[in-house]
C-alpha cells in the first residue's frame, strides 16, 4: 500500500515540476515576443524617420534648383 501512495505522489511531483517547467518556457517565450514586438516597432521607427529625413533632403535639393 505504502508504495503505491509513494508511486502516486512521484507522479504528481513530476507532474508539477513538468507544469512549472512549461510554465517557465511559456513565459519565457513571451518574453522574447515581446522584445521582438518592441524590436519591430523601434525598427519602424527608424524607418519612418529616415523617410522624412530622405524627403526634407529631397525638397531643399528641389527648391535650390528650382532658385537657379
Amino acid at each position: 500500500m505504502e508504495s503505491k501512495k509513494e508511486k502516486e505522489r512521484l507522479a504528481r511531483e513530476e507532474e508539477d515540476n513538468f507544469r512549472e517547467q512549461l510554465m517557465a518556457k511559456f513565459l519565457e517565450d513571451k518574453r522574447l515576443e515581446q522584445m521582438n514586438a518592441d524590436k519591430r516597432r523601434m525598427a519602424i521607427q527608424r524607418h519612418k524617420r529616415e523617410v522624412e529625413r530622405l524627403l526634407t533632403e529631397k525638397r531643399k535639393m528641389y527648391e535650390a534648383e528650382r532658385q537657379l
